[in-house]
């Protein structure tokens, strides 16, 4: 479905108002200020919101198009529905840490450390809670369950095939079993977010966190 786009310019002669108002809807590239939001900007974030404060069965699309200043037309152009909208929320800000982004070499174990650190980080509440949310409904929802289980396939043998590399250059542990440890590895972030989401102070506990640290240390057998 394609979103609304604003009606033809019907301001009154003289300076006044516009007779029809426009609807909301995606607007016209020339129309955005550079460096604004765009729609889809625009709808990640009402949905975040929604998400980490109503959870997936509370939030409506009609709801986060509404938060988004967007028709629900627009929302549909970019997502096939809530399952996808929710999966992206979270993907899209871990996606902000890929170490695809940096050159090979420069992507050590050291990194493990600093993504742990990152997600654990005060400041990233919101995104544990959606983490444990995203979680909560794929137990529940059959299409949350596939998209989450594609997407963390995926990220595991990304962690997985830096581990071999790593294995390789004598930086971990020789007999590491790269696939194993990527799943472990995930296991004990994803089960942080949950348990900081329920408690929240054990994100500013330095022991929780030098204990997790040392637990990544221990996984790798870093040399």
């Amino acid at each position: 479905m394609s979103p609304s786009r604003p009606r033809g310019e019907t301001a009154a002669r003289d300076g006044g108002a516009a007779n029809t108002p426009r609807r909301r809807g995606r607007p016209r590239k020339d129309a955005r200020p550079p460096g604004s939001p765009t729609t889809k900007d625009l709808i990640l974030r009402a949905a975040a919101d929604a998400f980490a404060s109503r959870g997936f069965d509370g939030s409506s699309l009609v709801d986060i198009a509404s938060a988004a200043g967007v028709t629900t037309g627009a929302v549909y152009s970019h997502f096939s529905g809530k399952p996808e909208l929710l999966l992206d929320v979270v993907s899209s800000t871990l996606d902000a840490v890929d170490p695809r982004s940096r050159a090979e070499s420069e992507v050590t174990p050291g990194y493990l450390h600093e993504w742990l650190a990152w997600l654990l980080a005060p400041a990233q509440h919101k995104l544990r809670a959606l983490i444990a949310e995203i979680h909560h409904a794929a137990a529940r929802n059959p299409e949350v369950r596939a998209l989450l289980a594609d997407y963390s396939t995926q990220y595991a043998r990304m962690i997985a095939a830096m581990i071999r590399r790593w294995r390789d250059e004598g930086l971990v542990r020789a007999d590491l079993g790269a696939s194993g440890t990527a799943e472990l590895f995930l296991v004990d972030a994803l089960g942080a977010c949950v348990s900081t989401a329920l408690r929240p102070e054990l994100a500013s506990n330095r022991r929780f966190i030098g204990l997790l640290d040392r637990r990544v240390t221990d996984l790798l057998g870093e040399v």
